[in-house]
């Protein structure tokens, strides 16, 4: 993924990428390990049931800074990809994805449906295909037909230094906002496994809708 020069995302790197028509399936072993679904792992044979996957782990990250499948201690491949395909291993969700939450209530059911280990009980390989994950309640207020003619207005926009984009201007240390280190220290003891109150509090759902409400 890769961001452009109006702040619209891109994605990029499709060398394995393949076109498959109707039922049709594939059965390379390709992709990173956090990242690769169920059905890839077992070389039971896939289709596009692998990007609703990738999908919900890519959300996942986005949300909290780390993968689903591995933690600091754990990150050999194929512990990762055993826990990928073992249904009685659950994945933790922080405090501020959950349904009661405030700031990111619907993150969890999105990505728990994303992350259906059997692909034709995913969303996105149900009756209504992709407009199942585009209704779902996460994406409450967004306009799809406006953010595909790129009609709306990211909240950020890189800082580049010449017009080809091959330059960025970002952040250096120490000048980061409180809110940020605040963030920053919050998911860095996610990753460390320090203990946390089970119910966030106000003052830091307050920091991260601070932060991330233009998203």
């Amino acid at each position: 993924m890769a961001r452009r020069r109006r702040g619209f995302v891109k994605l990029g790197d499709f060398g394995f990428a393949k076109v498959l028509d109707g039922q049709g399936r594939t059965y390379t072993f390709c992709g990173t390990p956090g990242y690769v679904a169920p059905e890839n792992v077992l070389a039971h044979g896939y289709n596009y049931s692998v990007d609703w996957w990738g999908l919900g782990v890519l959300l996942y990250v986005l949300l909290t800074g780390r993968q689903p499948f591995s933690s600091p201690k754990t990150e050999d491949p194929m512990v990762v990809m055993r826990r990928i395909v073992d249904e009685n291993w659950q994945i933790k969700y922080p405090p501020y994805l959950s349904t009661a939450a405030k700031v990111w209530g619907a993150g969890e059911d999105l990505i728990m449906k994303l992350l259906e280990r059997k692909p034709t009980k995913r969303l996105g390989m149900l009756s209504g295909k992709a407009a199942d994950v585009m209704r779902h309640k996460w994406f409450d207020g967004v306009d799809w037909d406006a953010l595909g003619s790129k009609r709306v207005v990211p909240p950020r926009k890189p800082r580049v230094r010449d017009g080809r984009g091959l330059g960025w201007k970002g952040r250096v240390a120490g000048s980061e906002t409180d809110s940020a280190k605040r963030l920053k220290e919050l998911v860095e003891n996610e990753r460390k496994g320090v203990g946390r109150p089970a119910k966030e509090s106000q003052d830091e759902l307050a920091e991260c809708e601070a932060i991330f409400g233009g998203f």
